[in-house]
């Protein structure tokens, strides 16, 4: 089993007991734990603990997961992870980060996910993912983010999941998405987007899941999800939809789901749409086509 360090809050486990250690300090210094070949360093709801730990790499030079949940963090800087080089997993959800320093996460060149939920980010910066070349997980959920640069996401070339939800976004660029060929999930549900644009998903040819409910939608081209032939989950619910094509979802023949609760042109019998072995492709393009026309 790996080794690891767990700092506050611990389960009810005696291996993580034996495996813990309590603090009550604004800035924990790592000078305060043992040498080893710790792998998993996880910090959890020290609501007291303000700053990240610094030169991590000369007591845990093997850190695979650093994990700091629910503790009060507020700033990140490239002094936090300098150095550590095999880890794979960050974590820093639920805390109050507010700026992350552009050199960061540097020299996190193995890093495969990174999850930075429910703080309070306001921007995207590119910077911070120009050498993460491995990710594949990028939570940025439950933030304060109203825009993206056209180039927010450039370097991840093999990002497979990417969750953007319950933001301020109103809008999202052309080519935002160009990149990540490779997406198979994106989440940009309970924003504020009012239309997807022509290219928004013209690269993104292998996402299966494709979640934009709760957002302003009020009208989709028929070619808005022409790209995604191998979609299987589509939720549209909680929008402004007044009118859909009734070819919208024709060239996707690996459709399974279809939301539509709670928009303008679905009535009571209209709320939900699952497609399976009673509801053909055909059958919703015409359900759509009597309702929502």
């Amino acid at each position: 089993i790996s080794q690891f360090l767990v700092i506050g809050e611990v389960q009810h486990s005696s291996f993580l007991l034996s495996h813990s250690l309590d603090i009550d300090s604004e800035d924990f210094r790592i000078e305060s734990v043992w040498n080893g070949n710790i792998e998993i360093f996880y910090a959890w709801r020290i609501k007291k603990f303000k700053f990240l730990p610094i030169d991590v790499i000369k007591k845990f030079p093997y850190l695979k997961i650093f994990k700091v949940v629910k503790c009060s963090i507020t700033k990140v800087s490239y002094i936090n992870f300098k150095y550590l080089e095999n880890l794979e997993n960050l974590l820093l959800q639920g805390n109050q980060i507010h700026p992350i320093d552009g050199d960061s996460f540097d020299d996190l060149i193995k890093l495969k996910f990174l999850n930075l939920y429910f703080n309070d980010l306001k921007e995207v910066d590119p910077n911070w993912f120009k050498n993460l070349i491995e990710l594949n997980f990028l939570n940025l959920g439950k933030n304060s983010i109203s825009s993206l640069p056209e180039n927010a996401f450039n370097k991840l070339s093999k990002l497979k999941m990417i969750f953007l939800f319950e933001n301020k976004l109103i809008s999202l660029p052309d080519h935002v998405f160009f990149c990540n060929k490779n997406l198979i999930t994106m989440d940009l549900s309970s924003n504020q987007i009012g239309e997807i644009r022509e290219n928004l998903l013209a690269n993104v040819s292998k996402l299966q899941e494709l979640y934009l409910n709760n957002n302003s939608l009020s009208t989709l081209k028929n070619t808005a999800f022409e790209s995604l032939k191998q979609l299987k989950i589509i939720n549209l619910s909680r929008n402004k939809l007044g009118k859909i094509h009734e070819d919208l979802f024709e060239k996707m023949s690996n459709l399974t789901k279809v939301d539509l609760q709670e928009n303008i042109c679905i009535n009571k019998k209209f709320e939900a749409t699952s497609l399976n072995s009673t509801l053909s492709l055909n059958e919703l393009e015409q359900e759509i086509k009597n309702k929502c026309l």
